[in-house]
This record gives C-alpha cells, sequence and structure tokens, in this order.
C-alpha cells in the first residue's frame, strides 16, 4: 500500500515536471512563431508596397508620356491657327485695296503653303481611359483578399492543433498508436508469424537462410525504437 502510494506521488512529479518543461518549451515555441511571423508578414507587407509604388509610377510616367505628346499636338495646332488668322487678315485687306502691287505683294504672302499644312489625325480617348488599370488593381486586391481568407483558414487550423496537454480526440489517437505497437511487437515474437513472412517474402538467389521480419539494420533499429517507447509508456501508465 504505501509502495504504490510512493509509486503515485513519484509518478505525478514526473508529470508534473514534464508539464512544466513543456509550457517552458510551449512558450519560447510560441514567440520563436510569432516573431518569424511578423517577419514574413513584414516582408509581405513591403512587397505589397513595392508593387504600389511601382504601378503609381507606371502610370505616373505613362501620364506624362500621354500628357507631352498631347501637348506637343496643342502646340502645333495654336501656331498653326495664329499662322492661319494672320494671313486670314491679310487676305481680307485685299478686299479694301486699289494699289495692284500690294494686292500682288499681299496674295503672294497670303498663298505660301504653310510649314506644316498637313492636319494631324487626332483620335481622343477621354472618356476615363484609366479605368481599366482601376479595375486591374481592384481584382488583385480582391484575389489578394481572397487567397489571405483561405490561407489563414489553413494557418488557424494549425494553431488550434497546437496543445501541450492532449486532448480526448489526441488522446485516442495516441492510445491506438501505442495500441498497434504492442500488437506488433507481439506478432514479430511469435514464430508462426515468421514462417508466413518467410512464404510471402521467400529468400533471395544465392543466400542460405529464410529473410527474418526486419532483417535490415535500419528496420531492427525502428522495431527496437518502437518497442522501447511502448516499455516507457507502459512504465509511465503503471
Amino acid at each position: 500500500m504505501y509502495r504504490e502510494s510512493q509509486q503515485r506521488i513519484k509518478y505525478r512529479e514526473n508529470k508534473l515536471e514534464e508539464l512544466r518543461k513543456a509550457v517552458r518549451s510551449h512558450k519560447c515555441s510560441a514567440q520563436a512563431a510569432i516573431e518569424e511571423s511578423d517577419r514574413i508578414f513584414t516582408e509581405l507587407i513591403k512587397s505589397i508596397v513595392k508593387t504600389h509604388h511601382e504601378a503609381t509610377a507606371l502610370i505616373r510616367a505613362q501620364e506624362k508620356a500621354a500628357v507631352s505628346r498631347a501637348e506637343g499636338v496643342m502646340k502645333q495646332l495654336e501656331q498653326e491657327m495664329v499662322e492661319l488668322k494672320r494671313r486670314n487678315a491679310e487676305l481680307e485687306e485685299l478686299l479694301y485695296t486699289d494699289d495692284p502691287v500690294q494686292f500682288l505683294q499681299i496674295f503672294q504672302f497670303a498663298s505660301a503653303p504653310l510649314v506644316s499644312s498637313d492636319v494631324p489625325t487626332i483620335v481622343l480617348n477621354s472618356s476615363h481611359p484609366f479605368n481599366s488599370v482601376v479595375q486591374s488593381v481592384s481584382q488583385l486586391k480582391e484575389k489578394l483578399e481572397e487567397s489571405c481568407k483561405e490561407d489563414f483558414e489553413n494557418i488557424s487550423s494549425q494553431v488550434t492543433d497546437v496543445q501541450i496537454v492532449l486532448s480526448d480526440e489526441q488522446k485516442t489517437r495516441e492510445e491506438f498508436l501505442r495500441y498497434f505497437c504492442l500488437w506488433e511487437e507481439r506478432l514479430t515474437s511469435i514464430p508462426q508469424i515468421h514462417s508466413i513472412s518467410s512464404m510471402i517474402h521467400p529468400h533471395p538467389p544465392g543466400s542460405g537462410r529464410l529473410p527474418p521480419i526486419a532483417e535490415t539494420r535500419g528496420e531492427k533499429k525502428k522495431l527496437e525504437k518502437k518497442k522501447d517507447r511502448v516499455r516507457e509508456k507502459n512504465q509511465l501508465l503503471t
């Protein structure tokens, strides 16, 4: 009775120490995850801001080029209008002059072709030319928000699964794995199982014996580790 009580106390002391270590480890892991998340989100924000600045610069450059071209056409039209108005005024003088010499001089000057007599073909695009750009940016925003929503649901699910003390569902899963390991250990210890395994997996040509289960060193080590884990868990539960 006394010995059993001592074992129970010892078991709880061990569990308490394990919990303390687990809590410290959990806190350190959480802090590391927060710091790494801050770094990643900061990089993501910088990337979005960089894309924003690049889009703004692209719009400004296109605005400047288009306005410069339009202003060049406007300047040409204004110069031609001034020249045409001046010639029109001189031609109007011809209507009131009686001097044939003056008439001839004015007529020759007014009849001279303009430096650029071709009227430029101008097609205007004045109905909100950057609307398509705004729509593309809006679509990008919607895609980012949808992607963030889906990824956050996945992150939230993973964060929720991180526990110090296992839930009933997690305990059931752990118990199933432990039960499976026990059965695996028992089955591998039965000679008849080796015989059945030998029938299913014939030995390779040239070998003098049938290959037992877990013949390779790697498989043996894995099996020994499983056995050790099972023994440790059984000791903790007793």
